[in-house]
């Protein structure tokens, strides 16, 4: 999400109730909006993108095998 003003401005047009956070882990802020949507689940929006991307390899429980395969 890149305006964060906006969505919370739309959930208040809506009288939706949401939550927001914020966490940091170094220079990386991430901030959260949190909602239930009418059939009661919630719904996280976040400006993820901040986020470093990855490959699948870097992550120690990533497995590239299936069941099948094992």
């Amino acid at each position: 999400c890149e305006d964060f003003e906006l969505v919370k401005k739309k959930l208040e047009e809506a009288r939706m109730e949401y939550v927001t956070a914020s966490v940091e882990d170094g220079r990386i802020k991430i901030d959260q909006i949190f909602f239930h949507d009418p059939d009661g689940y919630i719904i996280e929006i976040c400006n993820c993108v901040k986020l470093p991307v990855l490959p699948l390899s870097a992550c120690p429980s990533f497995s590239a095998t299936t069941d099948k395969q094992r």
